[in-house]
């Protein structure tokens, strides 16, 4: 799902995503998409809204996601970002974290790191 929180704005726009399989399957999660002027030429700023115990994603909404960093090409679509925060729902990568408390709970704890995520999607997500 698409929204425009500013009508006049068509630069800054939030993505719904909710994951069909995986840890974060019954939650939905908004991230904001801001454009710069010079897109594609510098990248987009993506930050998610929804608070999420994930290992890719800080407590303060930065997106661990390897085509907003170094593998980051102007030739990228807003599609593509969308289809990587999708994969950041059903493959995440406890080995490279943002939150390494969360990674390190994937890892060692899966029962308590799934207590955790779904603790989250109570509190958190939209309903």
């Amino acid at each position: 799902k698409l929204s425009f929180p500013e009508a006049n704005n068509i630069q800054k726009f939030i993505v719904l995503i909710q994951p069909a399989t995986g840890h974060w399957r019954a939650g939905k999660f908004e991230f904001e998409f801001t454009i710069p002027d010079d897109w594609p030429i510098t990248k987009p700023d993506i930050k998610i809204l929804t608070r999420v115990w994930h290992p890719n994603i800080d407590e303060n909404g930065a997106v661990c996601l390897s085509i907003l960093r170094d593998n980051y090409l102007a030739t990228l679509s807003i599609s593509q970002f969308v289809a990587g925060l999708q994969y950041l729902f059903i493959e995440p990568n406890p080995n490279s974290p943002l939150n390494t408390e969360a990674a390190t709970m994937f890892k060692n704890e899966p029962a308590k790191f799934q207590e955790k995520v779904d603790d989250y999607i109570e509190k958190y997500c939209p309903k």
